[in-house]
């Protein structure tokens, strides 16, 4: 739980400072620009993609972005 609390708080920060960022940015976390994650290599990689696609799903459904 912990681990996802961590995720969700980075893609949440991502979030906001992409939100922030200049005018010509309006667009993104749209169809024709989705925002982009990059995760961390883990010897674990399924897990990791697992629970990067549920705080994905979640924050999509939150904000109305594209990821």
């Amino acid at each position: 739980m912990n681990k996802r609390f961590t995720l969700l708080f980075i893609a949440v920060a991502a979030m906001l400072l992409v939100a922030c960022g200049g005018g010509g940015a309006s667009n993104v976390g749209t169809e024709e620009n989705p925002l982009i994650w990059a995760l961390v290599p883990s010897q674990d990689t399924d897990a990791v993609l697992a629970g990067a696609e549920e705080i994905a799903s979640y924050v999509e459904e939150q904000t109305g972005y594209v990821i």
